[in-house]
């Protein structure tokens, strides 16, 4: 059998409902050398009864035995990838109609170098999602920087990936969101940017998250903490000369993280340096409060604070 052109890289937890839409998006297109390798993270559901029934020889199923995060997830998948390029696709987000098809004409023109390509994506109100959205460009790591400082909250772009950028730069092995990740990879290959839409970002799945427990969120901000001072340290310096204003909200969620995870006094030291430098920001030092209370403390005013923003 030939090696496929793409992998569709594809984690899932708990997503019965919605992962058959995700494998359909892809299988259904018109470009045919792709594979969906999927890792069912221990889920508690039907979710890998439902990949198995999907009789297509590109669709493999790869299983957790325990849950350890989105981001191992993608791990396992990378390692059983066959593909020239890996695709990461949710698996409650769809591929557009023709869009491997489009990406493969954009991947097969690409310079050696590139190592990553990003594409919008199409949310279900009809609004596009980074904004603002992606124009053709060629970025280094200073404009993938820059980007980052002006992004709004809606940021997520379909990410597409030359294999061997795996073979320097990988997925935290961590129940952390890829914070560094996306700074490691932009520091050693440059990306290219399209209009094009490329994928559909859902917001149905009524398990955006594990449905976690005190102490699990606790491990969770732990590890998160982690990431987050890693990326300052590896990046802080750039990001703080092209990003000011991205550079102090990591401080601020490094901070947050590590007192959640209850490393009070890690946190301490983010909070502080923060402070120092925006002391007039009261909701850090309500965070500093919490925190050093206790992670408890800082969870249930967390709780208190969403609610009163709905």
């Amino acid at each position: 059998m030939s090696l496929p052109w793409f992998s569709i890289i594809m984690p899932m937890y708990n997503r019965a409902a919605t992962v058959e839409r995700a494998i359909r998006s892809v299988l259904d297109q018109e470009f045919e050398e792709v594979e969906v390798v999927v890792v069912d993270d221990a889920s508690e559901d039907e979710s890998a009864k439902v990949v198995e029934a999907i009789m297509d020889e590109r669709v493999r199923l790869l299983c957790h035995t325990v849950n350890r995060g989105v981001c191992p997830a993608r791990n396992t998948a990378i390692d059983a990838a066959r593909g020239r390029w890996l695709i990461m696709l949710d698996s409650d987000d769809t591929l557009t109609p023709g869009s491997l098809e489009m990406i493969h004409g954009r991947t097969a023109e690409a310079p050696e170098q590139i190592g990553r390509l990003l594409f919008n994506n199409k949310l279900d109100d009809g609004s596009f999602s980074p904004q603002p959205p992606l124009t053709e460009a060629t970025w280094d790591y200073v404009d993938w920087i820059q980007w980052t400082g002006m992004v709004g909250a809606v940021s997520d772009c379909v990410h597409v990936f030359r294999r061997e950028v795996f073979e320097r730069v990988r997925f935290p092995d961590s129940h952390a969101f890829e914070s560094r990740f996306h700074f490691d990879v932009a520091k050693h290959f440059p990306a290219l940017t399209y209009p094009e839409v490329a994928g559909n970002h859902h917001d149905d799945a009524t398990n955006r998250l594990i449905q976690e427990d005190p102490d699990h969120r606790r491990k969770r901000s732990l590890d998160q903490g982690e990431e987050l001072a890693g990326l300052l340290q590896d990046h802080g310096r750039m990001i703080k000369r092209h990003a000011p204003v991205k550079f102090w909200n990591l401080v601020g969620q490094t901070a947050s993280a590590f007192f959640s995870g209850g490393a009070r006094w890690r946190g301490a030291r983010f909070a502080i340096h923060y402070i120092a430098a925006n002391p007039s920001n009261l909701r850090m030092w309500g965070v500093m409060f919490g925190g050093l209370v206790g992670w408890r403390t800082l969870l249930w005013m967390q709780k208190a604070r969403a609610r009163f923003n709905r």
